[in-house]
């Protein structure tokens, strides 16, 4: 919990105060349980424990639509916790064993709290967080908008290959969400992998990636 970015530049003395000022709790997830609804008041921010979490909406037909997959340390629902209305746009829930600790927000947006000093850094941290889950959310959106196929995929790798500073990467999506994510159909996302691999523009096994020349 401590490696979360929420508590980046404090010392290991301050991470312990804080997680003890916070007054969180544990929460356990077993597989396919929800862990924040659709239109739910959100007032905590959590910190992913153990396991994955995915940010999905679905269509009106069923048809789940993939935001984001969380791994351990990430904030959980800090975007809508921070807001004045509080409730949530999307679905979040845990595709396998997961556990999250949550605080109250107001731990970290009001003073009183906790120490100053160590809420300061704390906010720091999460308007910095923030403010990348929208650049984050920009790519996404010039990914997804995107007509070509070819060019969706080109977009994400490309994206995938700045994160990692290196042009091979592992990718945390399975096939099937990397398509959702991408809106567009597994075997066709499949096939046009198989393409581009052939073509020798990239190498792949399973989730890692390499990109020889896009």
């Amino acid at each position: 919990m401590k490696e979360c970015r929420i508590f980046y530049g404090l010392s290991e003395e301050q991470k312990n105060a804080a997680i003890s000022q916070l007054r969180g709790i544990v929460k356990k997830y077993e597989k396919g349980r929800t862990v924040i609804r659709e239109n739910y008041i959100v007032n905590e921010i959590g910190i992913l424990l153990k396991g994955n979490l995915c940010i999905s909406k679905y269509t009106e037909e069923g048809k789940e639509l993939l935001m984001q997959k969380l791994t351990p340390s990430y904030l959980v629902g800090a975007e809508i916790a921070c807001t004045r209305r509080k409730d949530s746009p999307y679905i979040v829930y845990s595709p396998k064993e997961s556990s999250v600790y949550w605080f109250l927000a107001d731990k970290i947006l009001k003073p009183g709290e906790i120490n100053e000093s160590i809420r300061m850094v704390m906010f720091q941290n999460l308007m910095v967080f923030l403010a990348d889950e929208n650049i984050r959310k920009y790519y996404k959106i010039e990914s997804i908008t995107t007509k070509s196929v070819r060019e969706r995929i080109i977009k994400y790798l490309e994206l995938q290959r700045k994160k990692a500073g290196d042009d091979s990467f592992y990718i945390k999506l399975n096939r099937e969400q990397m398509a959702n994510f991408l809106g567009m159909n597994r075997c066709v996302l499949s096939h046009e992998l198989k393409l581009m691999e052939k073509e020798g523009k990239i190498r792949l096994k399973k989730n890692y990636f390499e990109i020889i020349k896009l």
